[in-house]
């Protein structure tokens, strides 16, 4: 009884806000997804968004009703001035309570060109994480393209642990057709860590959009040691900002997994 009186309170809060956030020029998503493979699991969520003159607040109010009841906020305050980025998360459970994730960051783009269908970027991080436990960590992002091809790297040092982590990665799209109400889209990608061990995996994704529909296939393969890792199939129907979807697919394992959800999208 408890717990439907919960679910109640949350959605008519859901709702309020979403009027009031159409109202006042925010957007926002509210979204819910069932899975019932391999076990029943309920989720709801509610995104307001807001942006005004480089200032951002994005408040994200997650609800699970099913194994058992959870209910958590994260905020999240941005802001951009003369080409840094400064950025803050604080995330709590409500119920049952406890306290979450609270960090802030600072970053800026380092180099960014591009010409005659060539790109690349570095981008700097500098991120404090105070909870659940305290971090220094500097990060430096590299992303390229060229056509079809797109390269990145992720440099990470840990400040504190005097610890360093490289994960560097490419992908490439062999496949694309524009279809008269649509697309056929194919990405064949992998990626490594470096350091601190060696790891490798890779993906093959198969993209199929026609009219209001959407067809989605993902397959994850681990390459060290080799393996199917997962294969995962979605369909997404969208009406005017509300999205349908139902997932399902099985992992290296043999353990299948399925779902249906929504989304709805405002104003």
């Amino acid at each position: 009884m408890r717990r439907a009186l919960w679910v109640v309170l949350v959605a008519v809060a859901v709702g309020g806000l979403a009027g009031w956030a159409a109202e006042d020029g925010f957007s926002g998503q509210i979204g819910a997804d069932v899975e019932f493979l391999p076990a029943l699991t309920t989720d709801l969520w509610l995104d307001l968004d807001w942006d005004l003159d480089g200032f951002g607040l994005c408040s994200l109010t997650e609800v699970s009703v099913l194994p058992a009841f959870v209910l958590s906020e994260t905020l999240t305050a941005s802001y951009a001035l003369d080409g840094f980025r400064f950025r803050g998360v604080a995330g709590i459970d409500i119920l049952p309570f406890a306290v979450g994730d609270l960090s802030l960051s600072v970053g800026t783009t380092v180099f960014d060109t591009g010409e005659d269908g060539f790109s690349f970027s570095a981008d700097a991080l500098f991120l404090v994480r105070v909870l659940p436990a305290f971090d220094l960590v500097l990060s430096l992002d590299l992303d390229a393209a060229l056509g079809f091809l797109s390269l990145w790297g992720e440099f990470d040092f840990n400040i504190l642990d005097l610890a360093t982590a490289v994960l560097v990665g490419g992908e490439i799209q062999p496949l694309d057709v524009a279809l008269e109400d649509g697309s056929l889209a194919g990405f064949l990608g992998a990626e490594a860590t470096l350091i601190p061990a060696v790891d490798a995996w890779m993906w093959i994704d198969l993209l199929f959009r026609l009219g209001s529909v959407s067809v989605v296939s993902e397959t994850q393969i681990a390459l060290t040691p080799f393996g199917l890792t997962e294969q995962y199939f979605e369909v997404e129907v969208a009406f005017d900002g509300l999205t349908l979807h139902a997932w399902g697919g099985f992992t290296g394992d043999s353990v299948l997994f399925a779902g249906i959800g929504f989304t709805y999208d405002f104003p």
